[in-house]
C-alpha cells in the first residue's frame, strides 16, 4: 500500500514536533513545516528518510506549501494545522500589525492550507484535517493577551465545523483538538505557573505526547467515524 503523507505545520514547536514524530512512528511520511527554527527542524529529522523539511513563512499570502508537498511527496492525506502564536500585547495595546500577524498565523493560513488540501483530498476521496485550537476559546484565561488569541482560535474551530460538513461525503474528516496547559517551553517562564497548575483538576500540566496520541487516533482507522468534533485535552478543564 502507498504510504500516507502528513503535513504538520509548526513542526518545530513543542507540540508539533511530537505530533510529527508520533505519526512518523506509524509509518507515515512527514512533511514538517517550520518558519525560522531550522536547527530544531533538522534535529527532529536527524537523518530519518521519511521526514521532509519545508521552510515556509506563515506571513505568505498563498497556500503553495500544499502544492510543494504534493509535488515532492505525491499526495497529502493528513493536514495537521498546529502552527500558532500567542499575543504579546494586551487587547488595549495591540496595534493592527500585531493583530494581523496573530490572525494570519492562527486563522488565515490554516484556512488557506485546508482549502487547498481539500482539493487534493477530494480527488482521492480521502483526507483528515486536524486543527489544533486551545481551551482559551471557552475560558479566555482571564488575561488581556488571551482575548484576541481566543478569537483567532474560535475562528479556526468554526472552519472545522464548516469543512467537516463539506468533506463528509468525500471521506474527508475534520476535527479540532483543544489542548489545555501543556508542558512546553511556552509555559516554562510563565508567571504564576504553579498556582495555575493547582487550578487544573488533575493538578498537572498535560504532555505533548497526550495531544499527539489523539492526533494519531484520529488519523487511524479507529477515527473513521469521527468528524466535526472538538476534543478537549485539558485535565478536567474545558
Amino acid at each position: 500500500m502507498k504510504k500516507r503523507v502528513a503535513l504538520v505545520t509548526g513542526g518545530s514547536g513543542g507540540i508539533g514536533s511530537v505530533i510529527a514524530e508520533t505519526l512518523h512512528s506509524q509509518g507515515i511520511i512527514i512533511a514538517l513545516q517550520y518558519s525560522h527554527n531550522k536547527e530544531k527542524a533538522e534535529k527532529i529529522k536527524n537523518g530519518k528518510e521519511n521526514i521532509h523539511l519545508f521552510q515556509y513563512d506563515f506571513q505568505a499570502t498563498d497556500a503553495s506549501l500544499v502544492d510543494s508537498v504534493v509535488k515532492q511527496l505525491g499526495s497529502i492525506d493528513y493536514l495537521i494545522n498546529c502552527a500558532g502564536i500567542m499575543a504579546e500585547q494586551s487587547i488595549f495595546d495591540m496595534d493592527s500589525k500585531a493583530f494581523d500577524e496573530l490572525f494570519n498565523i492562527n486563522t488565515r493560513m490554516p484556512y488557506l492550507l485546508s482549502a487547498k488540501a481539500f482539493e487534493y483530498m477530494k480527488e482521492q476521496n480521502y483526507g483528515r484535517i486536524i486543527n489544533i485550537s486551545s481551551f482559551v476559546v471557552k475560558y479566555g484565561m482571564g488575561r488581556l493577551q488571551s482575548i484576541q488569541y481566543a478569537g483567532s482560535k474560535a475562528a479556526l474551530e468554526s472552519l472545522t465545523t464548516g469543512l467537516s460538513r463539506l468533506g463528509a461525503e468525500h471521506n474527508i474528516l475534520v476535527n479540532t483538538i483543544r489542548p489545555g496547559i501543556i508542558n512546553t517551553s511556552m509555559q516554562k517562564d510563565r508567571e504564576g505557573l504553579k498556582n495555575r497548575i493547582n487550578m487544573i483538576p488533575v493538578k498537572r500540566m498535560g504532555e505533548p505526547h497526550e495531544i499527539a496520541d489523539i492526533v494519531k487516533f484520529l488519523c487511524s482507522k479507529k477515527g473513521d467515524f469521527i468528524t466535526g468534533q472538538t476534543i478537549t485535552i485539558g485535565g478536567g478543564e474545558g
